[in-house]
């Protein structure tokens, strides 16, 4: 996405759980607080996997600090933004729009209010779809294969305790 910005002119600063200057020098972008790039971005994409820290990352308080013509990208997961913060932010105008690949319940419900807002682009959880994502995802069942044929998958699924 850093690469996909810049391609388009876009100066480009991000957050994450974990920054040093290594990781800022690979990319070539410079690490800011949550709230600095919340308050300075015109565009906020999420990219983050779905945790602890990261569930409900983004909510009232985060929407209160952004640009009133800000939007708003997940493409990450649902529960990375509070969906009923995010509605309220649209539906007031506190910010200008979003772009949604992601939602709390999938598939979304049929009359849910985020289908409704005209501010709102709204996709069916496909954007790991690109070439290189599907490519990737190939790759790796081939290599899972071969390594459980060799006695030593690499890449296992556990089920926890089902209820």
């Amino acid at each position: 996405m850093i690469q996909v910005g810049k391609g388009i002119g876009m100066n480009v600063v991000a957050w994450t759980v974990h920054p040093s200057p290594e990781r800022a020098a690979e990319y070539d972008v410079e690490f800011l607080s949550l709230e600095d790039l919340l308050r300075q971005s015109d565009v906020i994409s999420l990219h983050v996997a779905l945790t602890e820290i990261t569930h409900r990352l983004i909510g009232r308080a985060q929407f209160d600090l952004m640009k009133d013509t800000a939007i708003l990208v997940n493409t990450s997961r649902g529960l990375a933004v509070d969906e009923d913060a995010l509605i309220a932010a649209l539906e007031s105008g506190k910010i200008a729009g979003a772009g949604l690949d992601v939602f709390q319940a999938e598939p979304l419900a049929l009359g849910h209010r985020l289908i409704e807002l005209e501010n709102v682009i709204l996709s069916p959880h496909a954007g790991g779809m690109a070439y290189n994502g599907t490519m990737r995802g190939l790759e790796m069942s081939v290599e899972n294969l071969e390594s459980f044929a060799a006695g030593s998958p690499i890449y296992v699924v556990t089920q926890g305790n089902r209820r």
